[in-house]
Protein backbone atom coordinates (compact mmCIF):
# COMPACT_ATOMS: atom_id res chain seq x y z
CA UNK A 1 0.00 0.00 0.00
CA UNK A 2 1.63 3.46 -0.86
CA UNK A 3 1.90 7.02 0.84
CA UNK A 4 -1.36 8.23 -0.74
CA UNK A 5 -3.82 5.92 -0.26
CA UNK A 6 -2.95 5.40 3.18
CA UNK A 7 -3.43 9.46 3.55
CA UNK A 8 -6.97 9.13 1.65
CA UNK A 9 -8.05 6.25 4.14
CA UNK A 10 -6.90 8.32 7.00
CA UNK A 11 -9.25 11.51 5.65
CA UNK A 12 -12.13 9.22 4.91
CA UNK A 13 -11.70 8.18 8.90
CA UNK A 14 -11.66 11.48 10.31
CA UNK A 15 -14.75 12.60 8.49
CA UNK A 16 -16.19 9.64 9.57
CA UNK A 17 -15.39 10.19 13.03
CA UNK A 18 -16.55 13.63 12.62
CA UNK A 19 -20.22 12.20 12.00
CA UNK A 20 -20.36 9.79 14.28
CA UNK A 21 -19.53 12.24 17.09
CA UNK A 22 -22.33 14.89 15.81
CA UNK A 23 -20.02 17.18 14.09
CA UNK A 24 -18.94 18.49 17.07
CA UNK A 25 -17.31 22.04 16.89
CA UNK A 26 -13.75 21.63 16.41
CA UNK A 27 -11.25 25.31 16.59
CA UNK A 28 -8.14 24.40 14.37
CA UNK A 29 -5.33 26.87 15.54
CA UNK A 30 -2.00 26.91 13.45
CA UNK A 31 1.00 28.36 15.52
CA UNK A 32 1.23 29.26 19.01
CA UNK A 33 -1.52 30.73 20.93
CA UNK A 34 -1.99 32.13 24.35
CA UNK A 35 -4.43 30.26 26.50
CA UNK A 36 -3.49 31.87 29.61
CA UNK A 37 -6.52 33.73 31.05
CA UNK A 38 -6.08 37.75 31.43
CA UNK A 39 -4.89 38.88 34.84
CA UNK A 40 -7.83 40.48 36.86
CA UNK A 41 -8.12 42.48 40.16
CA UNK A 42 -10.94 42.21 42.62
CA UNK A 43 -13.72 44.80 41.57
CA UNK A 44 -13.83 47.96 43.40
CA UNK A 45 -17.49 47.56 45.23
CA UNK A 46 -19.12 47.90 48.01
CA UNK A 47 -20.37 44.61 50.45
CA UNK A 48 -23.91 45.50 48.53
CA UNK A 49 -23.57 47.13 45.01
CA UNK A 50 -25.82 49.44 42.69
CA UNK A 51 -23.15 49.51 40.56
CA UNK A 52 -19.14 48.90 40.02
CA UNK A 53 -16.46 48.46 37.50
CA UNK A 54 -15.71 44.58 37.49
CA UNK A 55 -11.87 44.59 38.03
CA UNK A 56 -9.10 45.03 34.69
CA UNK A 57 -10.05 42.34 32.83
CA UNK A 58 -10.23 42.11 28.75
CA UNK A 59 -13.75 42.49 27.80
CA UNK A 60 -12.98 42.28 24.10
CA UNK A 61 -15.44 40.31 22.12
CA UNK A 62 -15.49 37.13 20.94
CA UNK A 63 -15.43 38.27 16.95
CA UNK A 64 -12.63 40.44 17.98
CA UNK A 65 -10.62 37.46 19.33
CA UNK A 66 -10.72 35.21 16.46
CA UNK A 67 -8.78 37.75 14.19
CA UNK A 68 -5.75 37.08 16.35
CA UNK A 69 -2.47 36.08 14.69
CA UNK A 70 -1.73 33.06 14.13
CA UNK A 71 -4.90 31.79 13.92
CA UNK A 72 -7.18 30.58 10.95
CA UNK A 73 -10.46 30.82 12.63
CA UNK A 74 -13.09 28.58 13.35
CA UNK A 75 -13.15 25.44 11.42
CA UNK A 76 -15.96 22.78 12.43
CA UNK A 77 -14.46 19.15 11.77
CA UNK A 78 -13.02 19.81 8.27
CA UNK A 79 -15.55 21.14 6.43
CA UNK A 80 -18.66 23.36 8.32
CA UNK A 81 -21.08 20.76 7.77
CA UNK A 82 -23.39 22.05 10.75
CA UNK A 83 -25.40 25.02 11.34
CA UNK A 84 -27.27 25.10 14.76
CA UNK A 85 -30.93 25.30 14.21
CA UNK A 86 -31.50 28.66 15.91
CA UNK A 87 -29.19 29.98 14.50
CA UNK A 88 -30.57 33.69 13.91
CA UNK A 89 -31.78 35.09 10.55
CA UNK A 90 -32.52 38.72 9.37
CA UNK A 91 -35.71 40.22 8.73
CA UNK A 92 -36.68 40.57 5.44
CA UNK A 93 -39.66 42.39 4.40
CA UNK A 94 -41.47 39.01 2.81
CA UNK A 95 -40.75 37.44 6.69
CA UNK A 96 -42.24 40.54 7.93
CA UNK A 97 -45.34 40.63 5.91
CA UNK A 98 -45.91 37.20 6.52
CA UNK A 99 -46.29 38.06 10.50
CA UNK A 100 -48.05 40.63 10.00
CA UNK A 101 -50.88 38.94 8.31
CA UNK A 102 -50.91 36.07 10.60
CA UNK A 103 -51.09 38.63 13.20
CA UNK A 104 -54.05 40.26 11.97
CA UNK A 105 -55.56 37.42 10.91
CA UNK A 106 -55.64 36.24 14.49
CA UNK A 107 -56.46 39.55 16.36
CA UNK A 108 -59.46 39.32 14.10
CA UNK A 109 -60.71 36.14 15.11
CA UNK A 110 -59.95 36.53 18.74
CA UNK A 111 -61.61 40.19 18.26
CA UNK A 112 -58.56 42.15 20.21
CA UNK A 113 -57.36 45.17 19.59
CA UNK A 114 -53.60 44.55 20.18
CA UNK A 115 -51.81 41.97 17.14
CA UNK A 116 -48.60 40.27 17.82
CA UNK A 117 -46.15 39.61 14.99
CA UNK A 118 -44.14 36.63 15.74
CA UNK A 119 -40.59 35.83 14.93
CA UNK A 120 -38.57 33.14 15.55
CA UNK A 121 -34.92 33.40 16.10
CA UNK A 122 -34.32 37.28 14.37
CA UNK A 123 -31.48 38.64 13.91
CA UNK A 124 -30.85 42.23 12.23
CA UNK A 125 -34.43 44.21 11.77
CA UNK A 126 -33.89 47.69 9.92
CA UNK A 127 -35.94 51.19 11.14
CA UNK A 128 -38.37 51.00 7.64
CA UNK A 129 -39.22 47.26 8.08
CA UNK A 130 -39.91 48.05 11.84
CA UNK A 131 -42.13 50.86 10.97
CA UNK A 132 -44.01 49.22 8.05
CA UNK A 133 -45.28 46.90 10.93
CA UNK A 134 -46.42 49.37 12.73
CA UNK A 135 -48.22 51.22 10.04
CA UNK A 136 -50.20 48.01 8.78
CA UNK A 137 -51.27 47.53 12.07
CA UNK A 138 -52.72 51.11 12.40
CA UNK A 139 -54.13 50.64 8.91
CA UNK A 140 -56.30 47.92 10.50
CA UNK A 141 -56.91 49.72 13.63
CA UNK A 142 -54.92 47.24 15.62
CA UNK A 143 -51.89 48.16 17.98
CA UNK A 144 -49.54 45.77 16.25
CA UNK A 145 -46.46 44.93 18.51
CA UNK A 146 -43.14 42.34 17.43
CA UNK A 147 -42.26 39.36 19.97
CA UNK A 148 -38.88 38.15 18.79
CA UNK A 149 -38.52 34.18 20.28
CA UNK A 150 -34.79 32.94 20.36
CA UNK A 151 -34.68 29.44 20.74
CA UNK A 152 -32.96 27.07 22.47
CA UNK A 153 -30.15 24.67 20.77
CA UNK A 154 -32.69 22.33 20.13
CA UNK A 155 -34.97 24.75 18.64
CA UNK A 156 -37.97 23.47 20.23
CA UNK A 157 -38.23 25.58 23.43
CA UNK A 158 -38.55 29.42 23.98
CA UNK A 159 -34.94 30.75 25.70
CA UNK A 160 -35.33 34.20 25.43
CA UNK A 161 -38.10 35.89 23.86
CA UNK A 162 -38.69 40.35 23.19
CA UNK A 163 -41.96 41.72 22.83
CA UNK A 164 -41.63 45.47 21.67
CA UNK A 165 -43.64 48.41 19.89
CA UNK A 166 -42.56 48.96 16.42
CA UNK A 167 -44.03 52.49 16.06
CA UNK A 168 -41.78 53.39 19.24
CA UNK A 169 -38.73 52.56 16.85
CA UNK A 170 -35.68 54.94 16.01
CA UNK A 171 -33.31 52.78 14.83
CA UNK A 172 -32.39 49.40 13.33
CA UNK A 173 -32.20 46.51 16.19
CA UNK A 174 -31.09 43.31 16.22
CA UNK A 175 -33.52 40.95 17.99
CA UNK A 176 -30.93 37.95 19.14
CA UNK A 177 -30.87 36.80 22.92
CA UNK A 178 -29.26 33.62 24.60
CA UNK A 179 -28.80 33.21 27.97
CA UNK A 180 -26.49 30.23 27.28
CA UNK A 181 -24.25 31.27 24.19
CA UNK A 182 -20.55 31.83 24.86
CA UNK A 183 -20.82 35.72 26.00
CA UNK A 184 -23.52 34.62 28.63
CA UNK A 185 -21.68 32.33 29.51
CA UNK A 186 -18.43 34.39 30.06
CA UNK A 187 -20.71 37.31 32.11
CA UNK A 188 -22.06 34.83 33.69
CA UNK A 189 -18.76 32.99 35.18
CA UNK A 190 -17.35 36.87 35.88
CA UNK A 191 -19.95 38.28 38.03
CA UNK A 192 -19.56 34.25 39.51
CA UNK A 193 -16.36 34.67 40.08
CA UNK A 194 -16.60 38.26 42.48
CA UNK A 195 -20.12 37.72 43.85
CA UNK A 196 -21.43 35.30 46.11
CA UNK A 197 -25.05 35.56 44.72
CA UNK A 198 -26.82 33.15 42.15
CA UNK A 199 -27.30 34.93 39.07
CA UNK A 200 -28.51 33.97 35.54
CA UNK A 201 -27.26 35.96 32.54
CA UNK A 202 -29.92 37.30 29.31
CA UNK A 203 -26.96 38.48 26.65
CA UNK A 204 -28.72 40.66 24.09
CA UNK A 205 -26.69 41.00 20.48
CA UNK A 206 -28.18 44.65 20.81
CA UNK A 207 -26.07 46.70 22.46
CA UNK A 208 -26.36 50.03 24.39
CA UNK A 209 -30.31 50.15 23.89
CA UNK A 210 -33.67 49.50 22.45
CA UNK A 211 -34.65 52.95 22.49
CA UNK A 212 -37.60 51.90 24.50
CA UNK A 213 -39.07 49.76 27.05
CA UNK A 214 -39.42 46.15 25.53
CA UNK A 215 -40.79 43.45 27.77
CA UNK A 216 -38.40 39.99 28.14
CA UNK A 217 -39.36 36.44 29.25
CA UNK A 218 -36.69 33.96 30.06
CA UNK A 219 -37.00 30.95 31.22
CA UNK A 220 -36.49 30.75 35.08
CA UNK A 221 -33.67 28.37 36.31
CA UNK A 222 -35.76 26.58 39.59
CA UNK A 223 -32.31 27.17 42.02
CA UNK A 224 -33.06 30.84 41.65
CA UNK A 225 -34.72 32.67 44.39
CA UNK A 226 -37.05 35.33 43.28
CA UNK A 227 -38.28 36.75 46.00
CA UNK A 228 -36.03 39.39 46.38
CA UNK A 229 -34.39 39.76 42.39
CA UNK A 230 -32.11 42.11 41.34
CA UNK A 231 -31.54 43.33 38.09
CA UNK A 232 -28.39 44.52 36.32
CA UNK A 233 -27.24 46.02 33.29
CA UNK A 234 -23.65 45.40 32.29
CA UNK A 235 -21.71 47.50 29.51
CA UNK A 236 -18.96 45.02 28.02
CA UNK A 237 -16.75 48.25 26.70
CA UNK A 238 -16.98 49.99 29.43
CA UNK A 239 -16.71 47.13 31.65
CA UNK A 240 -19.43 48.28 34.03
CA UNK A 241 -22.74 47.67 35.44
CA UNK A 242 -25.53 49.46 36.85
CA UNK A 243 -28.91 48.73 38.88
CA UNK A 244 -32.45 48.31 36.63
CA UNK A 245 -34.09 50.23 39.10
CA UNK A 246 -37.58 49.25 38.15
CA UNK A 247 -37.66 46.04 36.31
CA UNK A 248 -41.60 45.16 37.13
CA UNK A 249 -40.60 41.53 37.13
CA UNK A 250 -42.97 38.68 37.79
CA UNK A 251 -43.27 34.54 37.29
CA UNK A 252 -45.90 33.29 34.49
CA UNK A 253 -47.52 29.84 34.76
CA UNK A 254 -45.00 28.71 32.50
CA UNK A 255 -41.99 29.45 34.62
CA UNK A 256 -41.11 31.80 32.56
CA UNK A 257 -39.61 34.97 34.18
CA UNK A 258 -40.76 38.35 32.58
CA UNK A 259 -39.51 41.76 32.73
CA UNK A 260 -39.13 45.16 31.11
CA UNK A 261 -35.72 46.87 30.29
CA UNK A 262 -34.48 49.69 28.36
CA UNK A 263 -31.38 48.26 28.33
CA UNK A 264 -29.26 46.03 25.57
CA UNK A 265 -26.08 44.19 26.23
CA UNK A 266 -26.18 41.85 28.86
CA UNK A 267 -28.52 41.89 31.89
CA UNK A 268 -27.66 39.95 35.09
CA UNK A 269 -30.13 38.81 37.26
CA UNK A 270 -29.02 38.37 40.43
CA UNK A 271 -31.46 36.54 44.08
CA UNK A 272 -30.66 39.82 45.87
CA UNK A 273 -28.04 42.99 45.76
CA UNK A 274 -24.99 41.85 44.62
CA UNK A 275 -22.62 40.98 47.56
CA UNK A 276 -18.97 40.61 46.82
CA UNK A 277 -17.07 37.33 48.50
Amino acid sequence: MNKHKIIIRLIVVVLLIAIVVGMTPVRLVFGAQDTTPPNTTAPQTTKQSNGGMLGTESTQSSQSSQSTEGSFGPVYGIFKLFTPLNTPKNVTQKTANDAVKKALAQAKADNASTAKAKFMNPGDIQLPTLKALAYSGAQFGKTLLLQADSMDVTNSEVDVSITLDPSKSTKELNLSASTGNEKAVKTANMFKKYFQNDLKVVSFEQQGSFGQDVQVKVKLDPNLNTENLKFYAYDEVTNTYKLISSPDYWVDDEGYLRFKTDFAGDIIISDGPLTKK
